[in-house]
């Protein structure tokens, strides 16, 4: 069982080197040996990004998990390298799970290491909105599963102790994507009354549009464009929006009539 959206039975590649064979049912080190368990809930949620080439693609998250575990992280003996993982669609994906990975050296059994299918290149708004908003899912269904303590902090891999790296890239340096990301999950208490107002009074297009508060789930970049300009968001959004997917800075929002930025 895992609380992510797809299981690594979804996309793990079948793979020999070096005489180990690896597969989806068993978590195993270069050498063949099982993984131990992680001492869940960890109190640290580390976040890594792919580093080269697009990965934006939708639908093709499955394809590239595998490349990156078939002719990286194997043959660089880390195999079964993070824990979880996200793409541009908001989907969260099991990799290692609950078993101890090999993302950030020395720190392996103590954070939860979770890559973002995000390499050199610069997401569009709408893109980013995705990619931060799969990294958020990830930490809030291994929060809830009980893998991350319910305080835990998100640090940027390049910020771990014993790492020499730029990662995660644009994720960490743009520091509005960074705000977003490493955010408290839920909304801060007492600001869900003027939330709904303001999605009330001021437009859910425009709240939607914005992306660092508010986003529907499963809400496609067509539906988005194809309700706005029917007018249908801002009679849909008031009785449709989860609570559990907004999502606040943990500031106090400010005027009402003015646009979250």
């Amino acid at each position: 069982m895992t609380p992510f959206d797809r299981s690594r039975f979804d996309w793990y590649p079948t793979t020999t080197y070096n005489g180990v064979t690896h597969t989806a049912a068993a978590v195993v080190s270069s050498t063949g040996h099982p993984r131990p368990k992680l001492g869940v809930p960890l109190d640290v949620f580390t976040v890594h990004f792919v580093g080269a080439g697009a990965f934006l693609d939708p639908g093709d998250s499955a394809l590239e998990l595998a490349a990156i575990e078939r002719w990286h992280a194997i043959p660089s003996k880390k195999p079964n390298e993070y824990n979880s993982a996200s793409d541009s669609e908001s989907i969260t994906w099991e990799y290692a799970g609950p078993y101890r990975a090999a993302h950030s050296a020395g720190e392996n059994t103590t954070a939860w290491g979770h890559l973002a299918l995000l390499g050199n290149d610069i997401p569009n708004d709408y893109e980013a909105d995705r990619l931060i908003r799969g990294i958020r899912r990830a930490r809030q269904q291994a929060q809830d599963f009980g893998y991350l303590t319910g305080d835990h902090r998100v640090v940027a891999h390049l910020n771990m102790p014993n790492a020499q790296t730029s990662c995660p890239g644009l994720l960490y340096t743009t520091r509005s994507y960074w705000a977003r990301i490493s955010a408290p999950l839920g909304p801060p208490e007492g600001n869900m009354a003027k939330l709904y107002a303001a999605i009330n009074r001021d437009g859910a297009a425009d709240w939607v549009h914005v992306g660092d508060y508010l986003w529907r789930r499963g809400m496609s970049r067509a539906d988005y464009d194809r309700k706005t300009a029917a007018g249908q968001l801002d009679a849909e959004w008031l009785g449709t929006i989860p609570a559990a997917d907004v999502r606040l800075l943990g500031r106090d929002l400010g005027p009402l009539d003015q646009p979250l930025r």
